[in-house]
């Protein structure tokens, strides 16, 4: 779970970055319009502040959403790790919160370490409290966050109807998300598993083979996920032989 430090030096790298353009820019302008030394310095200090400003309003609006999200439940994650009562804790908020904006979202990252602890059930019982139709009205969005959070609702919650035998569910999420999820194939390998995954169990097995042989190639992977995509592609084989 990222902190809130790290949130405010990711801000502070990006405002030494976006200051770095500005000089440049800056010098340029100098060049093109032969700006004396003074006005440069004072177009300069007018784009210095400007974009202050700007990633000061960015860096609010974040830490009030990060506030929203884990500043009730940090201190004991901080403290405990994902233990019993982080669990509980993070339950007993999620139900306190009413916007469906937050909600939802919070919702998905409770899924997430869920999943990391591979408490299936609970996951799953976490997934059908996020808010689909708010899902659904932000698919096409172009935000970086809103199409992380698409692909979160899709990806892990298509896991974990594969993880506790929820097929009927898993095809619905299959069928709607798929074309959102197809873009990310290529470099989420999390999705490429889940997806080589689905089409296992649905003993599509030449297509899960395919995807399960991709996944492979993409190298690096830990120990399970490689042993377990070896044994799937020479079972899908198999069975697509017969």
């Amino acid at each position: 779970m990222i902190s809130k430090g790290r949130i405010i030096l990711s801000h502070i790298m990006a405002y030494i970055l976006v200051v770095m353009w500005g000089v440049v820019l800056q010098l340029f302008m100098k060049t093109v319009f032969h700006y004396t030394w003074e006005e440069f310095e004072q177009h300069l200090v007018g784009t210095v502040v400007i974009l202050g400003i700007a990633v000061l309003f960015l860096l609010v609006k974040e830490l009030i959403y990060w506030q929203q999200l884990y500043g009730k439940i940090y201190p004991i994650f901080k403290n405990e790790g994902m233990s019993t009562h982080f669990f509980q804790a993070a339950e007993e908020y999620g139900e306190t919160i009413k916007s469906v904006k937050v909600g939802t979202p919070y919702w998905l990252n409770l899924v997430c370490y869920y999943q990391t602890m591979n408490q299936d059930d609970m996951a799953l019982q976490t997934f059908v409290k996020a808010d689909a139709a708010y899902i659904h009205s932000i698919k096409n969005k172009k935000s970086a966050r809103k199409c992380t959070l698409v692909k979160l609702f899709f990806n892990n919650g298509l896991a974990v109807c594969l993880k506790t035998g929820n097929l009927d569910d898993a095809r619905r999420l299959y069928q709607d998300g798929f074309p959102y999820l197809e873009q990310y194939m290529a470099k989420d390998i999390a999705v490429l598993d889940t997806l080589a995954e689905y089409h296992f169990q649905m003993k599509e097995y030449e297509q899960a083979a395919k995807l399960y042989e991709k996944l492979l190639a993409k190298g690096n992977l830990p120990v399970a996920i490689v042993k377990t995509a070896t044994d799937r592609v020479a079972y899908a084989k198999e069975q697509s032989r017969e």
